[in-house]
């Protein structure tokens, strides 16, 4: 028996959607109690959410962009009191093949989740299946928000998502709080197709050398920013987490240079060091 309907609802944030991702929506969407979809548009996209093949479905438009880790907060919210004990959590470009949604569920429902956090699936970008055991949980640091299956108890015990980071980060910054307050993160042998952003080709001497995803300047800034708050308040939590942190932020610095509006990017990078410290 599948992870039951009357326990599990699920929450999406748009933010400038397509019509394609409404596909993305229905392949989770017969699994969930309830659809919660959040938008974080400047335009009202309720035309394209009445597209989706639900009838237990909330659509919720703030009117402007309000970060992720708001959106998710508000979502979460909305499930716990409709009666909600868990909550698929979704982006818009996320996606389960209908056996992979179905090997988390039923994952969940054979787990013990008096101390766990989060069952997360392995995030793919492309569709191909590695071979995985069912029966296995693999404890780990910090996963992606989406797709994964949260427990409402635990995430209202640890204060749900900080909204202060706004985008970026806000995952890992969960999940490190989570492992600080004693609660495990576990991935299960699942997976979800997940389109990261844009992939940037490196060139030297007209030969490609290697190539990296790309965001837009603003997603920088947060990345920056919030990767120093978090290394800064959790540095003794996970040593490993911390070095593997650390090198990203180098990586992205010395990717700046192959990137477009690299001054506007560079600026943006320093601002994001110095104003980690404006955070709580």
């Amino acid at each position: 028996m599948i992870f039951k309907r009357d326990l599990l609802g699920s929450v999406t944030v748009w933010y400038n959607p397509e019509l394609t991702f409404i596909k993305n929506i229905h392949s989770y969407s017969e699994y969930s109690g309830l659809l919660v979809v959040v938008d974080n548009s400047s335009s009202s996209n309720q035309q394209l959410f009445d597209k989706i093949k639900s009838d237990h479905k909330i659509y919720v438009w703030n009117g402007e962009n309000m970060g992720i880790a708001r959106a998710l907060n508000q979502g979460l919210a909305i499930l716990m009191e409709k009666g909600y004990k868990f909550a698929l959590t979704l982006d818009q470009d996320s996606s389960f093949e209908k056996n992979e949604i179905e090997k988390l569920l039923v994952a969940a429902e054979n787990m013990d989740w008096d101390n766990t956090g989060i069952l997360s699936p392995i995030h793919l970008q492309q569709k191909s299946v590695p071979a995985y055991n069912l029966n296995e949980y693999t404890p780990i640091t910090c996963v992606m928000t989406s797709g994964n299956i949260l427990n409402l108890e635990i995430a209202e015990k640890i204060d749900f998502f900080n909204e202060q980071l706004f985008i970026d980060h806000v995952d890992n910054e969960f999940c490190l709080r989570l492992h600080k307050n004693g609660y495990q993160v576990l991935l299960a042998n699942s997976f979800l197709i997940h389109e990261l952003g844009k992939y940037t080709d490196i060139y030297f001497f007209g030969k490609r050398v290697g190539g990296f995803i790309s965001h837009s300047p603003e997603r920088l800034y947060y990345f920056v920013r919030n990767s120093f708050y978090i290394i800064n308040k959790y540095f003794f939590l996970d040593t490993k987490y911390t070095r593997m942190e650390i090198t990203s932020l180098l990586k992205r610095f010395f990717k700046l240079f192959f990137e477009t509006d690299t001054t506007k990017r560079l600026k943006l990078y320093f601002k994001g060091m110095h104003d980690y410290k404006k955070l709580k």
